[in-house]
């Protein structure tokens, strides 16, 4: 088991067999699901548009984060592809927020359009599958 430094620690490169940064990806997941379930009885108690937004965001990041893992896990591009949709997608909800307070009246027309370009990133990273950094900076922005 050769070591990964981060920060000066060494660290295995694996825990419980899997693969140090995939091991991330799934805890990640993990807690982002389970975020998703608490927000779950709020969400039902009252149709809030934010409450929504906030949940797909949690639901989609945690299927984002299980789907990429797998992905890599098992070295499939389907998954990797799947699981950027949903995070996009999540994205896409939770950019809902800022707009329903900076920009109401075209908040609609916003949520669409983020939406639109994430799907088309996603549609363009499936015809034309290699490395893109066009996901890593829609995700940032």
């Amino acid at each position: 088991m050769e070591p990964l430094a981060i920060f000066g620690i060494a660290m295995p490169l694996k825990i419980w067999g899997i693969p140090f940064v995939i091991f991330l990806l799934w805890n990640s997941a993990f807690w982002f699901l389970i975020s998703s379930v608490i927000i779950l009885k709020p969400l039902l108690e009252k149709k809030d548009k934010l409450t929504t937004a906030f949940f797909v965001w949690l639901l989609g990041m945690g299927l984002m984060h299980i789907l990429v893992g797998a992905g890599l896990f098992w070295k499939t591009t389907i998954l990797l592809q799947i699981g950027i949709f949903f995070g996009f997608t999540g994205s896409a909800y939770l950019f809902r927020i800022p707009l329903a307070g900076l920009i109401p009246r075209y908040e609609r027309i916003g949520f669409y359009l983020i939406l639109f370009i994430g799907w088309a990133i996603v549609a363009w990273m499936t015809l034309w599958p290699h490395p893109h950094a066009i996901k890593l900076l829609y995700m940032i922005l």
